[in-house]
């Protein structure tokens, strides 16, 4: 006999979805608590790259269509020093092992909307 098994997560960022939804995928059952407004949540601007091994973390997991469609995987990522581009060949540097390029709010967004979509249901709280 399976019991059922809620977990309550602490905070609606990046982590704490990728929690949730790994967490619904598996059937155990959670809630996240997050302080903010989900409006606020989603957005607010963060590190945008997501490592290679956390892209792969969503591709095994089967969310790697809903959550990182349409996003950069290059291998390459441009910075500015000084108001002069420069091109980081991160593929080149991390034998062919490049992230994403994904903004921290777009991620949210998408996380967010696919725990919804996977049954759980969405709270909110009247600001303080």
């Amino acid at each position: 006999m399976r019991e059922n098994v809620e977990v309550v997560i602490i905070g609606a960022g990046p982590a704490g979805l990728t929690l949730a939804n790994l967490l619904q995928r598996a059937g155990i059952g959670c809630v996240v608590l997050e302080r903010q407004s989900r409006s606020y949540v989603e957005q607010r601007q963060r590190a945008g790259v997501l490592e290679h091994d956390g892209a792969r973390v969503f591709e095994e997991w089967g969310l790697g269509e809903s959550v990182l469609s349409g996003t950069s995987s290059d291998g390459r990522l441009e910075i500015r020093l000084d108001g002069r581009p420069r091109l980081f060949d991160v593929a080149a540097l991390t034998d062919g092992r490049a992230g994403r390029v994904v903004p921290q709010q777009v991620l949210v967004q998408r996380l967010i909307a696919t725990f919804l979509e996977g049954g759980a249901t969405c709270a909110s709280t009247p600001p303080r």
